[in-house]
């Protein structure tokens, strides 16, 4: 794209308070995002009046290099310095630093540490015994009749989604209130609880106007994910800001996590609206093929359809088999046809299909990356030690790291049930007793501060011999530099494009985490019905966020598309396969 259409000068331009530009699958929107933020700052706007959400941390580094290249002629050498100070990520990763900026207004201190999810199911299990909604017998958990770990998890969905108080009985209610209790004891939080936190920060007179007064302008990127609380406290910012909104209804894909693009026209009814329909991506075919199958939605019929800008035709190639067909595929786009395994990218519903290609592309030598695999290793009771010993430095009241710190280090029940004791009488945490009690202490780390670097507190917990050396290379490959606190809230706010590198080598990711990316070659993988539409969306009689997943999907592709279906089993030969995804044949017509 050499230069900008006049849709694209009128979304870079205008002088409108409130505007929602509408933009289609590479309709350049990064672009208009970036030249427009970049125009405001060369005319003498301050990065510290700006405000900059997307969706994922992947999206903000692209954004902030653009701006660099942008704004480098004028700003010189120091660019990247001048940019320091605006206010751009995720939303939670923002929210984060509120959350700790000014976490005594929240009755928290500002070394406030977030837990886990598995963290979270333990300490729910925990409140759900003592408060004799469940019992434990061995290492099985007997629920009481209306009440189960299902029911908490999606209630506490349901309040971090859209920011209210749901009532869901009692029991539920008292559950989620010692909950958060016990975390609050505890100067520690969960994932959820971040914007819930901003929430209460915007409701407090005495730090409201501190936040609303450091911004002058909103943007948004991906506003059609966002969800009924992302919007409204987008929307406490609107007040003060001027908003820029970029979102396309046909490519919602996380309604399930709490999406409502549905309130973005309520909120704001009197914003400018501009279409961006070009599509400077997808060659002409593919996006007649997307075109065709989106408008089996309601939201196709709504949305004025892509117009392909690329000159190219592209190709839309739709083939069957098992997964070793798959692999010959791209073998044969790399050998044959020329394009390097880099520009080639495997797309599926779930992360069984890539394991499985995964492991068939390594019998063959293919080069591959499994998108998610870096945080395989988080999983590991070696990683968790390190995660607990890192989190005690900044939080030593955080009981749950102290838990798997006394798992690593081996501590016996009644040693564990001595510190539990201590730490019950004379009120301070466990670590705290715990190095009280011990006769080796468990301070190695004395003298160090969460402000310090984070290769100093790794070097400290190998010498100490409490990890294993995988874990502490984790934490140095994809944290170097930080301190400890930065490193901590890096992983806290982790997003699914944490773990999509560049390279030689094939990409296989699931639809989802390539939602924003592109490639030459794109093959979409496992469209079966019952897999893809999944068997729980047909059962709903819902399959409208399925069709927009496999949307985003072939909207990845720039050249090349190739739609994938199996037609007999990878498996076992008796197993049934369904029929061919009915989003082919959309797809085709």
């Amino acid at each position: 794209m050499n230069q900008f259409t006049e849709a694209q000068v009128e979304a870079i331009n205008s002088g409108a308070r409130e505007i929602l530009s509408v933009a289609g699958a590479g309709a350049g929107k990064t672009a208009v995002l970036t030249e427009r933020i970049a125009r405001l700052l060369h005319n003498g706007s301050s990065p510290s009046e700006f405000l900059v959400l997307t969706f994922t941390r992947k999206a903000a580094g692209e954004m902030i290099g653009r701006l660099e290249k942008l704004l480098s002629p004028w700003w010189g050498a120091n660019t990247g310095k001048l940019l320091a100070p605006m206010s751009i990520g995720t939303f939670h990763s923002v929210a984060y630093g509120w959350v700790r900026q000014y976490a005594s207004h929240l009755g928290y201190t500002d070394r406030i540490t977030v837990i886990e999810p598995d963290e979270s199911e333990l300490l729910i299990e925990q409140v759900a015994v003592d408060l004799g909604y469940a019992k434990r017998k061995g290492l099985s958990l007997t629920w009481k009749s209306g009440v189960s770990m299902d029911k908490v998890m999606t209630v506490l969905g349901l309040i971090y989604s859209d920011g209210s108080q749901i009532a869901d009985g009692r029991e539920t209610n008292a559950i989620i209130a010692e909950y958060w209790s016990r975390l609050y004891q505890m100067n520690a939080i969960d994932f959820g609880q971040i914007l819930v936190g901003a929430q209460k920060l915007l409701e407090d007179p005495s730090v409201r106007p501190m936040l609303l007064e450091r911004y002058k302008y909103l943007f948004v990127d991906e506003m059609h994910d966002s969800s009924a609380l992302d919007l409204t406290l987008q929307n406490e910012f609107a007040k003060t800001c001027s908003v820029f909104g970029v979102h396309d209804p046909r490519q919602t894909i996380y309604s399930w996590r709490g999406a409502r693009p549905d309130l973005i026209p309520k909120l704001y009814p009197s914003a400018k609206t501009i279409q961006l329909r070009e599509c400077f991506r997808c060659g002409d075919e593919i996006v007649f093929s997307a075109n065709a199958m989106i408008s089996h939605n309601p939201e196709g019929k709504t949305c004025d359809s892509m117009i392909g800008k690329t000159g190219r035709n592209g190709l839309v190639k739709v083939f069957n088999g098992r997964s070793a067909d798959i692999v010959d595929r791209i073998v044969a786009q790399h050998d044959e046809n020329g394009y390097p395994y880099g520009q080639i990218a495997v797309l599926a519903r779930n992360h069984r299909t890539l394991r499985r290609l995964a492991d068939l592309m390594a019998e063959r030598g293919v080069p591959h990356y499994r998108s998610g695999c870096k945080f395989d290793v988080c999983e590991t009771p070696s990683f968790k030690a390190v995660h607990a010993f890192l989190r005690l430095q900044v939080n030593p009241r955080d009981n749950l790291a102290f838990l798997w710190l006394s798992r690593s280090l081996a501590l016996s029940q009644e040693c564990y049930a001595s510190i539990r004791a201590v730490a019950a009488e004379k009120r301070i945490s466990h670590f705290e007793a715990a190095t009280a009690i011990m006769v080796d202490g468990l301070g190695f780390c004395d003298g160090l501060d969460e402000t310090d670097p984070l290769s100093d507190m790794l070097d400290a917990i190998s010498v100490a011999n409490v990890a294993h050396p995988d874990a502490t290379k984790w934490w140095r490959d994809n944290c170097d530099g930080m301190s400890v606190q930065s490193a901590l809230a890096w992983y806290s706010c982790r997003d699914i494009q944490d773990d999509v590198p560049d390279g030689d080598h094939a990409n296989l990711l699931t639809a989802h985490a390539a939602k924003g990316l592109e490639w030459p070659c794109v093959f979409v993988v496992g469209l079966n019905e019952g897999d893809w539409p999944s068997s729980q969306s047909l059962r709903k009689g819902n399959i409208d966020e399925e069709r927009r997943l496999c949307y985003v999907a072939m909207t990845r592709a720039s050249e090349c598309l190739f739609i994938h279906y199996r037609a007999d089993s990878d498996q076992a030969a008796d197993r049934k396969i369904s029929q061919p995804s009915r989003f082919i044949w959309e797809a085709m017509l």
